[in-house]
């Protein structure tokens, strides 16, 4: 240093008037003084420096930003700046004058440091008034760059000003001290007024308020001193998501995701070449280890201090030292500020992506992508990812540590540090093994995580059709059977980490042990001292942060590295080809399809063959065939949805398409309706009329603002399908596509929504319509009909001359109307009148080729006539009801709820959330945990005062007593060897017991939690699932569980290490420098208040995080299942900002508690390094009266507290955060239960229900307190086997007297009887599986057609196929490669809509119980695949009692008897001849309207 100085001095030589730097005067004189050259020089030079330095890439960085005109240029705060700038440039330029008149002899004089120091302050000071007036042009609020620069001055003009006065030049040069003054007064006001930043210009307004950061001044920055009013206010009272401020333009979406996709889309290719897969909880980002790096050097300092240094050098580190950790505490902080928005940033790319993926992703992609997997990429992956760059700095400091730590043993212990070194060395190879092994295992984890996801998103999908089957039980099982494979991998990840624990504990030891083996036996002396020990202790402490670090950082880069892959790999899924359909401006044809092949995948055989079709512009084109013959995969394919293998497809304009199963958002009738639209009153209340919707919002509670349940839960199918067909209509596209959409509305309905939209003088007139349809009617009034046969076009043309030919569409016609018909029709003349003209067009055609005649009877062609046209009659119901509420919309200003708001608990996490984790770790266990860690710290504790016991021994000191190569000598240090080993051993042994019983157990915790939360959800009622979002409950099962398996355990084991680590210190401190307890106290209790403002805060902040990421997962859930739907509409744009804004809105939260921690984290670093400030002086000034081991083991546990109180603070607040989870799980297994599964007391007969016969007396029914009834003390009685169709309106209580009947909402008042046994006596497992029902929504499982048929493998393969047959689906299974191995998709996805159906009536089959509930189950399928079902329904249950809820007349012609409910009560319950009799009754009223009469 000396030898630098005095080069320096003599480079200066000339220049400067006095030497550079003189250590007598800065060191060893009364008081430090730096010497005038330096003040001339350095004090100038370096924040002058600062800022021309900076000034190239600063002044590049702000000419790169846009000029914002807007607003006022100046402000007061800048003009204030500009006039102190001004002022100081004036003083500046008379300090010159000054200096250059008194030095000036000639040009040579002037090139002195006198003279260049108020020169290059002027320069400078010219360029901060540039940057000043070109930071506020573009709008900056603060100068990071100016602060810096006036931090340095101030500082600078701090020491002149002191030296001034200490040699006391206002005596001696007045002038240069006045001017001097006002320099340092206007200096500091400038320094001060950094402090304020302007007020912000916000490009755009926002309802919630902006971000506090972005009126935030650097150094308020720095400190995260913006946050406090925030904290404040958490504090006082619970944070909403109302109060909580915005996020920040730049780590919103709209920001960050453009960024990513930038070089997404560059780094895509290499990705598909180089697929890669998932990491794992989060660990601490700053370790103790890095205050560990100064105790060497302290205790280095300590020992010199001994040995008689200069009590002036004493002094020496305690200035700088302050200076070194207060520098350090700012960068450590921003630089972990940094990591945590690159976390958030991570977070706020990957779903918005992960989402626009999935929306463009091709069917075999989707095939093999569920949306249990896709949760789990969204809530556990990305957060992995996101979380293992918190301490990814471990990856190059780690081997620095290890490099520095072993250079600094052996310079303290020579060559005895090999065999310490040796011991790693080993160590590595082992430790990298179970990293390994650890990444296997957590590679199959996720795997079972996502089938276990996979299972419960096809639970809650199909909750409903799970509870009628009763099925409740198998489901359990299976998903605890994936959960035990689960648990088992976390069961072997936990011994892995046990043993990884047991190396890093057991490491440290054995190599300190084994170095001072060495270093006592090898050395000259034989004699450890207590500075050689306690440095070395450090260094082996930092040594075991830094080994055992590493392969933790290893581990969780595995684990990132195979969430990386997994996100990845669906990110890089092969996409639906974008060049499959050809969008073209000049065309004849709106839709052309020349010879195309199509196919579900690139590996599957095609599914449609040598299309070619072409639709004219206004045209009405009908597609018609059998069951699976390839309707709407031809719709698909014009779509753009399926793969393209042959031909082309071309369309012209807009598309608007209505799929077979109407797709619903959970938001308002209105909203669904619009779908991102702007609201056109006229063409609105026209859709509304035209899609038969206004009866309907007539019973809504808010009419069009009801909000619609998840997946359209409270409406009924027809409705949703109007719906579905209204918000098509309002698009205005130019071309349609319409799948089948009046299948699933009653007859008379259909007819007025094909009279209203779809026909010719309908609102879709002028536009091209391409209508798949089952409805033989509506065939007549088309401009062209394709009938497709096994994939391919059989015929196409009009009807008329479909009709002349003897082809499939004739041979379909001919089926239902080649009798005579002496029923009631007759008397409606113009139904016979076109029977006849059809019949004649039949016979012309058979005279020319073969008769095809198949017979059919008289009951059959009263069925199917009502699919002939009535377009002449009038729908009277329907005229009247268009009559009310015109201004329906408008009826209510608020939106109707039927989602509830999530709870979010407020306050302190309640002990019975805690005491409910400890009994599930279990009392007995959790006791011996804390003991096992309890002993594990004594015998640390034990060990570190013995050592100090060893190196204090005078007799191993007085070498005149004992010789160095005494035998005494050799058995005393023998002696200590074994104790200290000792300690070691059961260091190791007390720590791997703890790790043992601690991971296990926590596992098992972690199993009791889900299984308990599983078994309530299961038990819980339909009325919870209807008003609870499915992502609210995946965000439990995903998120929250995660938090269970992985972060609580972890956090756990860092707490108690705090705990006890700070109780240890606490008794070290109080046994060797007791005094220090005096300041330890109120340190202790600052610390509590400090951790009590913030765990106020956090605690909320995570609850809300935790609440605002369900609707992430809600919205993704339904658009994935929207997907067609929304490509078709060209939405994905839309959807993909509607989930950037639930990211952001998360966000909000998540990013907050982030910084909340480094607010935390800045404060408790800075009174921590006060501590240690305190702790270093107090070790010095006492070093006389304590002896070294004992100073030693005080400085080593002393410097350790600080970061211990720190993490004690921060892990306490962390575990109270993370026990949310466990909060928000027991939530879950508190939620009201339907009655029990089993009642023991009262079970069902053998073989009940042997006869079917069913009684109702009195039975009342609403669905929950406080609501209208929906059935009103209604009674009958059917008899065993008798065939009754149950009708009514919407709204009638048709579908809630089902509900009854399975008990899914438990009667007011009233009983149902089945075979004489009152069913809500029944457990209802016990009723569920003894009846039968086929739903009107078929609901099919990912999983083999086998296992859609028989889930839980009770029939045998003979059983099944007859099932198939019987259900008319054995030529397409047969025809499959796979058979009855063929997979279905998630969701029957490959299946068509009428497959689902037949395969939900084999299901049936195969169960066939005396009591079978029909839902309108043939509404979705052809005419002939009707009948035929109907003919299997007849043979297959004529001995069974059949409840037919009709949604079409037609269907329950037949039966026995009719039970007409209207308003919840029994209106008429008659044979359908005696009803069709009497002209008065209301069945007789919906059968003319219908067309039937």
């Amino acid at each position: 240093m000396e030898k630098d100085t005095s080069q320096v001095s003599e480079s200066l030589d000339g220049f400067c008037d006095t030497p550079f730097w003189d250590l007598n005067l800065t060191w060893y004189g009364s008081w430090p003084q730096f010497t005038d050259c330096f003040r001339k020089t350095v004090l100038v030079w370096v924040p002058c420096g600062w800022l021309w330095l900076s000034a190239p890439f600063y002044t590049w960085y702000i000419t790169g930003l846009p000029t914002t005109v807007s607003g006022r240029t100046f402000s007061w705060l800048v003009l204030l700046r500009l006039i102190l700038l001004l002022l100081l440039v004036v003083l500046s330029v008379v300090d010159f004058i000054n200096v250059a008149g008194h030095t000036y002899h000639d040009v040579h004089s002037l090139l002195k440091a006198d003279v260049f120091a108020p020169l290059v302050m002027i320069l400078t000071l010219l360029l901060a008034i540039a940057f000043t007036v070109a930071e506020r042009r573009k709008r900056f609020v603060t100068s990071g760059v100016l602060f810096i620069f006036w931090l340095l001055i101030t500082i600078s003009c701090v020491i002149t000003f002191y030296t001034y006065l200490e040699l006391e030049v206002y005596h001696s040069d007045v002038f240069t001290f006045s001017t001097f003054s006002f320099q340092f007064l206007f200096c500091l006001l400038e320094f001060l007024l950094q402090f304020k930043a302007e007020t912000p210009i916000l490009s755009h307004s926002t309802p919630k308020k902006p971000s506090p950061e972005i009126g935030a001044s650097f150094p308020s920055r720095l400190t995260f001193w913006w946050l406090n009013n925030l904290m404040s206010q958490g504090y006082k009272q619970p944070l909403t998501e109302e109060n909580m401020p915005d996020l920040h333009p730049r780590d919103k979406s709209e920001t960050v995701v453009p960024r990513f996709l930038h070089r997404w889309t560059a780094a895509v290719s290499s990705w598909k070449r180089n697929a890669v897969d998932r990491p794992m909880p989060q660990r601490r980002a700053d370790t103790p280890a890095e205050d560990n790096e100064r105790i060497p050097l302290l205790h280095n300092h300590r020992q010199k201090s001994q040995d008689q240094e200069q009590q002036a050098l004493e002094k020496k580190p305690v200035g700088p030292s302050l200076n070194w950790v207060l520098v350090r505490t700012f960068w450590k902080e921003l630089l972990l500020s940094q990591i945590w928005k690159l976390f958030a940033d991570i977070l706020t790319f990957c779903c918005p992506l992960i989402l626009g993926s999935s929306l463009t992703m091709n069917n075999l992609a989707r095939k093999e992508s569920t949306i249990g997997e896709v949760v789990n990429l969204m809530s556990v992956d990305a957060e992995r990812v996101e979380n293992v760059m918190s301490y990814l700095w471990a990856v190059w400091s780690s081997p620095l540590q290890i490099i520095l730590s072993l250079y600094l043993l052996h310079s303290y212990i020579g060559v005895s540090m090999f065999a310490g070194a040796a011991f790693l060395i080993l160590l590595i190879p082992a430790n990298g093994y179970i990293t390994v092994k650890l990444g296997n295992l957590q590679t199959k984890l996720m795997e079972h995580k996502d089938q276990r996801m996979k299972v419960m998103n096809e639970l809650l999908s199909g909750i409903k059709i799970i509870k009628l089957f009763a099925w409740e039980r198998r489901f359990e099982k299976r998903i605890l059977g994936i959960r035990d494979k689960e648990l088992q991998m976390l069961r072997w990840g936990a011994i892995l980490t046990s043993l990884l624990t047991f190396s890093w504990t057991a490491a440290p030891f054995v190599v300190s042990l084994m170095s001072f083996l060495c270093y006592v036996y090898i050395t000259d002396s034989h004699y450890l001292d207590p500075k050689t020990a306690f440095v070395a202790i450090s260094l082996f402490d930092i040594l075991r942060y830094a080994i055992n670090f590493a392969p933790m950082i290893v581990t969780d880069l595995l684990k990132a590295f195979i969430s990386t892959r997994r996100i990845g790999r669906f990110l890089c899924h092969d996409d639906l080809d974008e060049d499959s359909v050809t969008h073209i401006q000049d065309s004849d044809n709106v839709i052309c399809v020349t010879t195309g092949t199509f196919s579900w995948s690139s590996q599957g055989s095609p599914t449609l063959r040598n299309i070619n079709i072409s639709v004219e512009e206004g045209s009405l084109v009908a597609i018609v065939g059998t069951v699976g013959s390839g309707k709407s995969s031809l719709l698909s394919a014009i779509l753009g949805d399926m793969k393209k293998m042959e031909g082309t497809v071309s369309v012209r304009g807009t598309v608007a398409y209505v799929p077979q199963q109407a797709w619903i958002q959970n938001d308002s009738v209105r909203n669904n309706i619009l779908f991102g639209q702007p609201m056109n009153t006229e063409l609105y209340n026209k859709c509304l009329d035209a899609c038969a919707l206004r009866p309907d919002l007539v019973m809504l509670p808010a009419g069009d603002r009801t909000e619609i349940g998840e997946r359209g839960i409270n409406l009924s199918g027809g409705q949703k399908q109007r719906v579905s067909l209204a918000r098509a209509v309002y698009a205005q596209a130019d071309i349609y596509l319409l799948d089948d959409p009046l299948s699933a509305v009653d007859s008379h309905v259909g007819q007025h929504i094909f009279d209203h939209v779809i026909g010719h003088a309908g609102l879709l007139q002028g536009k091209a319509r391409v209508l798949v349809t089952h409805g033989i009617q509506y065939l007549a009034f088309t401009d062209h009909i394709i009938v497709m046969s096994e994939g391919q076009v059989s015929e196409a043309g009009h009807y008329e001359r479909l009709l002349s030919h003897k082809g499939d569409f004739a041979r379909l016609i001919s089926t239902f109307l080649t009798q005579e018909n002496d029923n009631d029709n007759a008397q409606n003349e113009e139904l016979q009148e076109l029977k006849q003209q059809v019949l004649r067009t039949l016979s012309e055609t058979e005279d020319e080729g073969e008769s095809s005649e198949l017979p059919v009877s008289p009951k059959d062609i009263l069925k199917h006539l009502s699919f002939t046209v009535s377009q002449i009659i009038e729908h009277s119901e329907i005229s009247k009801e268009e009559g009310k509420g015109k201004t329906l919309v408008h009826q209510s200003s608020e939106q109707s709820g039927l989602i509830e708001e999530e709870t979010v608990g407020v306050g302190n996490v309640k002990f019975g959330v805690f005491k409910e984790y400890i009994k599930s770790v279990g009392y007995v266990y959790v006791l011996l945990i804390v003991l096992l860690y309890a002993f594990y710290t004594g015998s640390s504790m034990s060990a570190l005062i013995f050592l100090s016991t060893w190196t204090d021994d005078p007799d191993l000191a007085n070498f005149t007593k004992w010789p160095p190569d005494s035998s005494a000598r050799r058995h005393q240090n023998d002696y200590y060897i074994a104790i200290y080993g000792m300690f070691g051993f059961l260091q190791t042994v007390f720590v791997i017991g703890f790790s043992m019983v601690e991971s296990l157990r926590a596992v098992a915790a972690s199993r009791l939690l889900h299984g308990s939360m599983l078994a309530r959800m299961l038990h819980a009622p339909m009325s919870f699932f209807d008003t609870t979002p499915m992502g609210r409950i995946i965000n439990r099962f995903s998120k929250d569980l995660d938090d269970v398996d992985n972060e609580i355990p972890m956090t756990f084991i860092m707490w108690m290490d705090c705990v006890f680590f700070v109780a240890s210190t606490i008794i070290v401190i109080s046994y060797s420098t007791p005094i220090f307890l005096a300041f330890l106290l109120p340190i202790g209790v600052l610390y509590y208040f400090v951790q009590r403002f913030y765990i106020a805060t956090s605690r909320q902040l995570k609850r809300l995080g935790s609440k605002t990421r369900s609707p992430i997962f809600n919205h993704f859930s339904e658009t994935l299942t929207g997907a067609s739907v929304i490509r078709a509409f060209d939405a994905q744009s839309r959807f993909v900002r509607d989930s950037e804004a639930r990211v952001d809105a998360n966000q909000i939260f998540m990013f907050t508690n982030y910084t909340c921690n480094r607010w935390l984290g800045f404060r408790l670093e800075s009174v921590g390094n006060l501590i240690l400030l305190l702790a270093a002086t107090i070790a010095v000034a006492t070093k006389d009266s304590i002896s070294g081991g004992i100073i030693g083991l005080s400085i080593t546990y002393a410097l350790q507290i600080t970061e211990s109180l720190n993490w004690l603070v921060r892990m306490t607040s962390d575990l109270e955060t993370q026990i949310v989870s466990v909060e928000r799980i027991i939530e879950y297994t508190e939620v009201a239960m339907e009655a029990d599964w089993d009642n023991l007391e009262y079970r069902s007969p053998p073989g009940w229900p042997s006869r079917g016969h069913l009684q109702v007396d009195n039975l009342s029914l609403r669905y929950r307190e406080g609501l209208d009834l929906v059935l009103k003390g209604i009674s009958f009685e059917i008899r065993a086997g008798e065939k009754v169709g149950i009708v009514g309106r919407t709204g009638a209580g048709k579908s809630s007297l089902t509900l009854a009947l399975f008990r899914l909402v438990e009667p007011t008042s009233g009983r149902i009887l089945i075979d004489d046994v009152d069913i809500c006596r029944l457990g209802l497992q016990d009723l569920r599986s003894k009846i039968t029902i086929l739903p009107q929504d078929p609901v099919i499982f990912a999983g083999s057609l086998r296992d859609n048929l028989d889930p839980f493998s009770e029939h045998p393969d003979s059983a099944i196929w007859q099932a198939v047959d019987h259900a008319h689906l054995r030529r397409f299974v047969e025809n499959l490669p796979d058979k009855l191995d063929h997979e279905c998709g998630e969701g029957g996805e490959n299946l068509s809509v009428g497959q689902r159906q037949l395969l939900c009536l084999g299901r049936a089959l195969l169960r066939k119980t005396k009591v079978l509930v029909l839902d309108e189950a043939t509404a979705a399928v052809d005419m002939e695949t009707d009948e035929l079902i109907q003919e299997t329904i007849r043979e297959e249950f004529k001995d069974c009692t059949i409840l037919t809820i009709a949604h079409r007349l037609n269907t329950v012609l037949d039966y026995d008897r009719i039970l007409v409910l209207d308003k919840g009560e029994i209106q008429e319950f008659d044979p359908p001849q005696v009803l069709l009799k009497n002209p008065t009754s209301m069945f007789f009223s919906m059968a003319k309207a219908a067309g039937l009469v």
